[in-house]
């Protein structure tokens, strides 16, 4: 008896598991959509501030890598979470230099133009090159979750 037990309990976590690893990363993708839907609608709704709109989804998006990140770390056994580790480092600090470097660009435009004509326009794209970057990058570790070996 004991040992039909364990069997299903063990098979109902499995289960449970693989659940999560199959439904989290379509939701996980809507809710991209849905950030990315609040964000176009700002747009559409003709305000002039591009960069407001843009620093919309931003946030949203570093907060749903975090969800996504801290998922694998729940899931992946230790030698293989301490080699994605290593591999988000490097990726943060690649997103970071992209950044400043969009962002020193868009200083050397402005100098040169000596007017904020544009400007507005070019921070929306900094931001917005920086979301995509981001997302990316979790569309990236989604596939990860679904080959994820669990502990």
């Amino acid at each position: 008896m004991w040992k039909v037990i364990f069997i299903l309990l063990f098979t109902l976590s499995f289960i449970t598991k693989q659940g999560l690893a199959q439904i989290l990363p379509k939701e996980i993708k809507a809710k991209i959509n849905e950030i990315d839907s609040i964000c176009q609608s700002c747009l559409d709704a003709g305000t002039n501030n591009f960069v407001d709109c843009e620093n919309i989804k931003r946030p949203k998006m570093d907060s749903i890598l975090n969800v996504v990140y801290n998922e694998l770390k729940k899931e992946m056994d230790p030698a293989r979470f301490k080699k994605l580790k290593k591999e988000q480092r490097v990726w943060l600090k690649k997103r970071d230099a992209n950044y400043a470097s969009y962002t020193a660009k868009i200083g050397e435009s402005q100098a040169t133009l000596g007017a904020a004509w544009g400007l507005e326009a070019d921070k929306a794209m900094a931001v917005s090159s920086d979301s995509y970057f981001i997302e990316q990058r979790i569309l990236y570790l989604l596939k990860k979750i679904s080959i994820v070996p669990y502990r």
